[in-house]
């Protein structure tokens, strides 16, 4: 068996930003190595209208000279999705990117708790983003399609808490925001966020056209700023530990993500 990626050079922002302490410098794109299977099928993603034909298959050796040849241009790879942790070939990756001087960025839905544990013990992921799928355990379930809630709520939380106390690995915790969110709905989320140290929130807008779920819309961009602003005005303790994603260039350009 061959692991099967779409490596994609130089294709996102630096969502470390000015945070990177050395990790990473604010213009360095990350390599994208994305994984097409996922244990979810959120109604936000677009995942599943990628083509089938980007994903090409690897052997070590193919996968290793195509990683020489991305590090003169930028020493980090983000590993996304789909869900990685889900990846038979994940920890061996991993260990590659960091084996060659390289730096990992790993995104997760949080379903697999443990095997986030070991990646983090082994020190094989710099940057660690998880995405909290709803406010509620019936309200994640109901977004991620998924019947049990353990799996998109009480995992996902179990893997916050393990990721949050290492120093080693930092940590972003991010909500996409659609139809009718509001600064009700973010202070929800920092609730449930704040009792977990050392983490980062993220700020999605929700992007691209196509979503499973038909119904979702973005939030008018300005009312999206005006409300983290106030949030933020009234919660002091997230400022400098917020990322703002308010449009689809912010994904690949630096100078469009918004940090407070």
């Amino acid at each position: 068996m061959k692991r099967q990626y779409n490596i994609i050079p130089n294709y996102y922002s630096p969502m470390c930003g000015d945070w990177g302490n050395g990790l990473i410098e604010s213009y360095e794109s990350s390599h994208g190595i994305i994984y097409r299977g996922c244990n979810f099928h959120c109604g936000f993603c677009n995942n599943s209208f990628h083509k089938k034909d980007l994903y090409k298959e690897y052997t070590t050796d193919e996968f290793i000279a195509n990683l020489i040849g991305l590090m003169p241009h930028s020493k980090h790879f983000k590993f996304s999705g789909g869900e990685q942790t889900i990846n038979p070939f994940l920890k061996e990756d991993l260990r590659i990117v960091k084996e060659l001087g390289g730096y990992t960025f790993l995104d997760s839905n949080g379903s697999k708790p443990q095997v986030i544990k070991e990646l983090i013990n082994e020190r094989l992921v710099d940057v660690l983003g998880i995405s909290l799928k709803g406010l509620t355990a019936d309200e994640a379930a109901n977004v991620s399609h998924v019947r049990k809630t353990e799996l998109c709520w009480e995992n996902v939380l179990e893997t916050i808490k393990i990721a949050s106390q290492t120093s080693d690995t930092r940590v972003i915790i991010t909500y996409v925001f659609f139809n009718s969110a509001d600064i009700h709905t973010l202070e929800k989320f920092a609730r449930i966020i704040e009792e977990y140290d050392n983490v980062i929130l993220k700020l999605n807008n929700l992007l691209h056209d196509k979503h499973h779920m038909d119904d979702l819309k973005p939030i008018d961009h300005s009312y999206f700023m005006n409300f983290i602003h106030t949030f933020i005005d009234n919660n002091p303790q997230w400022k400098g530990r917020t990322i703002i994603v308010n449009t689809e260039k912010a994904i690949t350009n630096y100078g469009d993500i918004i940090f407070m």
